[in-house]
């Protein structure tokens, strides 16, 4: 049984093994479009892989979309936060659009500590201490021990449950990037109002409406800058 599980592993990931393979000699050679395609090829067997946004990232970067680079960056960040390659890479691409990942005012090392864990790993933790604190309270039920384990646990999973929700609202507002040189911010879903301000290419907005092809964006840093443009201005981070 186990022969056949891991030869049937093998026949599975042998296609992503295999693309990225392909996407790294291409990268390597300069043939940044045959590596994004293999590199895309390869995401869509191992859509969880930071290696692989990263991987994106960098190629889009070579070839000049800085915003598409951004978001990858950005992608591979929210899975791994810990990768001191991905850090860099995203914070430098962010410099070029005038923003930065450690928000003004914020020690690099403290920014770096709250971000030790991606939140899909916070989220993981808090079952995890949730699933031993209900153990551990049936235990004391019973048996009338073990009351500062309850205790403890129950710290733990309200300490990671904060954390995780700490995670989500410094991320809040950052739901996609742009891709436009410069994307217009107009007062109304049309090309016939005004222009209320222009965003450069990786500026991450968030959004907060659509109608047809528009959406609202909103700047995520305060949201006092806020307008409509097309779809087509923006790459998802999430939920556009």
């Amino acid at each position: 049984m186990k022969k056949f599980l891991f030869i049937l592993f093998i026949l599975i990931c042998a296609p992503a093994f295999a693309s990225v393979a392909e996407g790294d000699a291409a990268y390597a050679a300069g043939n940044f479009t045959d590596a994004l395609k293999q590199y895309e090829n390869a995401l869509a067997s191992e859509p969880g892989s930071a290696y692989l946004y990263y991987n994106i990232g960098n190629t889009y970067f070579k070839l000049d979309e800085l915003g598409r680079a951004t978001a990858y960056y950005a992608k591979a960040f929210a899975i791994n936060p810990r990768d001191a390659d991905i850090r860099y890479n995203l914070n430098f691409a962010l410099s070029k659009s005038g923003q930065t990942l450690v928000p003004d005012g914020m020690p690099p090392a403290l920014h770096k500590a709250f971000f030790i864990m991606s939140g899909a790993e916070l989220k993981g933790l808090f079952f995890i201490l949730l699933w031993l604190l209900c153990l551990a309270f049936a235990f004391y039920i019973f048996k009338r021990k073990g009351k500062r384990v309850v205790f403890t646990l129950a710290f733990a999973a309200v300490f990671v449950l904060c954390w995780y929700l700490a995670h989500y609202f410094a991320v809040d507002g950052m739901d996609a990037v742009t891709v436009a040189q410069v994307t217009q911010l107009r007062s109304g879903p049309e090309d016939t109002f005004e222009v209320t301000a222009t965003l450069p290419e990786g500026y991450f907005v968030g959004l907060k409406d659509k109608k047809d092809d528009w959406v609202l964006a909103v700047n995520y840093k305060d949201g006092n800058m806020r307008g409509w443009a097309k779809k087509s201005n923006f790459i998802s981070i999430r939920g556009l």
